[in-house]
Formats: C-alpha cells, sequence, structure tokens
C-alpha cells in the first residue's frame, strides 16, 4: 500500500517492489502472491472501512448519504474474468452510443465534508463487478465458460447491498441513497421503503403513474390496487395551467440556482412488481439553461429542494471516479487472474478513501493542515485530492526516511538515488 501511494506509474507488482526498493531481493516472486494467494475477505474490510469513515468523519446520529453508481474499467484479454461490453460514458454522445470491453464494477461511497472544503467528497467502500449474463464469443476464462453459479441482475445487487449497510448501521440511524436514472426501479424503492432507507433517484418523464387507491366501501370483490392513470410528467411539464413554485435551490460546483418546481405524491405501478408509493419533483430551468428533469423521492416528508441537493450531491462520485484513474491508476493494472480481478480493481478504489482517512487523522495529530497547491496560472482556493496525495507522500518520506533525524541512533544507509526518485514522487 506505501509503494501504491508513492508511485506514479502503472500499478504492476514490478513497478511497486521497485518503489520499496526491493528490486536486488532475490525473492521477488513472493510479491506476486500478495494479491493472488493471500487470504482476506473484501466483504469484511468494506464492512471496517464503513465503519471507519461514519467513526471519523460524521458526527454522532448524523445523517448518512451514500451514492451509487457504476464504473467501467476498460480491460482486454481472452483470459480475464468477467469481461464484456458496457457503454462507454466518455466516448459516448447523445447520439452515438459507444461499447468497450471491460469490467462494470458498482461502487457505493459515502458523501462526506473534510479539509475545510465547500465540496462534499465521495468516499467509496465498497465495490462489487457486475458481471455479464453472457460471457463474449472470445472468451477463454473457464469460470465465465463453464461456471455454474446464477446469473445476478444490477437491481439485485443494490437491494442486498441496501439491506446490508442496515445491518451494518442499525435500525436507527437515518440513510439516503442516491443514484442516477440506470438505478429507477421498483424493486429498489419497495426495499429502501421496506427498510426504512430513503431512495432519491431520476425519473423518466413518461413514467406510468396512478392516484392512490380510493376507499373501499364495500366488502364484495377484490380491492383496487391503484386509482385513475395521471397524466404523464411530460404532459404536465408542457400544461400552462399547472402552478409552479420558484425557488432558490443548491446547484452543481457548490452554487444555487433558481429554479421552477412542480411536485406531487403518487404511485408508481407495474403489474408484475406492484405499486410504490413516491413523491416527484420536476425541476425547470426559467433562463432555459438547463434541461427540465423529474426526481423521485421514497419518503414524502422530503421537500423539493432537499430533493434537489440530494440529487445534485450525486454529482461528486463522478469526481471521485477521475481522480482514482488519475492518481491512483486504476486502468492501469495488468492482473488476469480470477482472484487478482477480484481483489486489485476495490482495493484501489478502496485506498482513495484510506488515503483521506490517514492525512485527515495526521492533521489532528500534528495540526498541519493540507494546503492547495497553486501556481501563477492556477488559482485555487479549495483543496483536492492531489493535494492530499502531495501531503501523504511527503508524510510517508518523512517518517521513513527522516523520523530519526536529529537522534544519537544509528542510522540505516539510504541509497541516494533511490531517495530522489521517491521525493520526485511527492
Amino acid at each position: 500500500m506505501v509503494a501504491h501511494f508513492l508511485c506514479t506509474g502503472k500499478r504492476t507488482i514490478t513497478n511497486l517492489i521497485k518503489r520499496l526498493g526491493k528490486h536486488s531481493d532475490s525473492k521477488f516472486t513472493k510479491y506476486f502472491y500478495v494479491i493472488r494467494k493471500a487470504k482476506w475477505s473484501n466483504f469484511e474490510s468494506s464492512r471496517i472501512l464503513f465503519l471507519l469513515i461514519i467513526d471519523q468523519l460524521l458526527p454522532k446520529d448524523a445523517r448518512i448519504e451514500i451514492n451509487i453508481d457504476a464504473h467501467l474499467n476498460r480491460r482486454r484479454g481472452p483470459k480475464i474474468k468477467g469481461l464484456g461490453y458496457h457503454r462507454d460514458a466518455v466516448a459516448s454522445s447523445k447520439h452515438q452510443k459507444v461499447l468497450t470491453t471491460g469490467h462494470n464494477w458498482l461502487v457505493v461511497t459515502i458523501s462526506v465534508k473534510m479539509f475545510g472544503s465547500k465540496y462534499k467528497w465521495s468516499l467509496p467502500f465498497l465495490s462489487y463487478l457486475l458481471t455479464p449474463e453472457k460471457a463474449l464469443s472470445s472468451s477463454r476464462n473457464e469460470a465465465d465458460l463453464k461456471g455454474k453459479s446464477r446469473h445476478k441482475k444490477m437491481t439485485k445487487v443494490v437491494c442486498q447491498i441496501i439491506l446490508q449497510i442496515r445491518r451494518w448501521i442499525g435500525p436507527k440511524r437515518e440513510i439516503v441513497i442516491v443514484a442516477d436514472s440506470a438505478f429507477a426501479c421498483r424493486e429498489i424503492c419497495k426495499t429502501c421503503i421496506k427498510h426504512n432507507v430513503i431512495f432519491c433517484t431520476q425519473l423518466r418523464l413518461d413514467a406510468s403513474l396512478y392516484d392512490f387507491p380510493p376507499i373501499r366501501q364495500g366488502k364484495r370483490g377484490r380491492p383496487r390496487l391503484v386509482g385513475q392513470r395521471l397524466p404523464n410528467l411530460e404532459t404536465l411539464l408542457n400544461d400552462k395551467k399547472q402552478k409552479w413554485v420558484r425557488l432558490l435551490a443548491p446547484w452543481y460546483s457548490g452554487k444555487t440556482k433558481e429554479l421552477d418546481v412542480l411536485t406531487g405524491t403518487c404511485l408508481w405501478y407495474h403489474n408484475t412488481v406492484g405499486g410504490v408509493p413516491i413523491r416527484w419533483i420536476i425541476t425547470k430551468d426559467p433562463k432555459g439553461e438547463n434541461k427540465p428533469i423529474a426526481i423521485l423521492v421514497t419518503d414524502f416528508r422530503i421537500c423539493a429542494e432537499q430533493a434537489i441537493a440530494f440529487f445534485v450531491g450525486r454529482w461528486y462520485i463522478e469526481t471521485t471516479f477521475q481522480e482514482i484513474n488519475q492518481h491512483l491508476g486504476l486502468e492501469t493494472i495488468h492482473t488476469w487472474s480470477d482472484t487478482s480481478i477480484n481483489r486489485t480493481a476495490p482495493t484501489i478504489i478502496a485506498s482513495y478513501s484510506l488515503a483521506c482517512l490517514i492525512v485527515n487523522e495526521s492533521v489532528k495529530e500534528t495540526g498541519i493542515e493540507v494546503t492547495p497547491q497553486t501556481a501563477s496560472w492556477y488559482e485555487k482556493n479549495t483543496v483536492t485530492f492531489s493535494d492530499v496525495m502531495v501531503y501523504l507522500k511527503l508524510l510517508i518520506l518523512n517518517k521513513r526516511y527522516f523520523s530519526q533525524w536529529g537522534k544519537k541512533q544509528r542510522c540505516e544507509k539510504i541509497d541516494v538515488e533511490d531517495l530522489f526518485r521517491l521525493i520526485a514522487c511527492a
């Protein structure tokens, strides 16, 4: 992990050995067995990291905001487990859909405020590999071709994660889960309502919405499940008779924005799943700069302004994905064994949260705060993850090489070339 934080290139075992200064070790092959043969549980480590983030970075009994999203890790190779064709959000556009082979990781994060920043940080603690239903035609992986495990859909995985988070926290702590439109599913909404979890996501404008069933007066016949069919949200959006309310809502980049809001309650119904009671919120930009969107909330007590704040706060997980690729080298891993695939990417993703926790604890102990790295052509007033990595690298170097400076003890010999290389990394 220390070599991973100091490394600036590809996250291969060879590069990590060089960063540790063990390139002359004759037993270097044992380092390759750590990811592949060592025994540990990803699920148990996720629970420990999750509880650690809550204890250190959240006030007691505070609301827990959790973001869920899928992240594409581009990989190629016939023997790599779990590869599939997935939509590449970077290369795709509104008019063209681009598919890329790789791993689709379901990442769960917690939104917290750190280092005096006005933005929230999205710290990941759990990652799950979403395997395709059918293996690729070019795949030669035995687990994909001869595997007997039943395929698990993304909605089923999310429901199980919600249930597990509630078990970790307990029945009383308030939890809010925010996701994008890909997770707008009645099964997820029902699971959240059953386990007292608030779910917020984007709703389609043509969703099938119904009124609540009327009070039953007679005793004969089966009671009605839903009331009358309500007009689509797109129809309400273009209806000039609706009374819109203008409010100042939180927006992206820590700003506020005037929005016209229309809200209501109804049943989101389908005959295979049943009805789900929801509150819908339609937002419309009076200046016409942004497209209107519909937001879904499973708790009727949440107001429109708070629901918009939840949904806008989901964007910080996209920033986390970008910083993990840029500073932690997620897309540079070359592992190919099944066990390494299930461990390496989740470990790199979780190291983002681990780095923030280490730096936050060091700031409390030493009192030396993290400062933004600025330049004459780049003005930055808030701390970002690049500043955290600089602080962490200097912390490692000071602990490793300069902690005994000035003491009357025998100092170990230091290779000057390795020392310069490590300082250059920081």
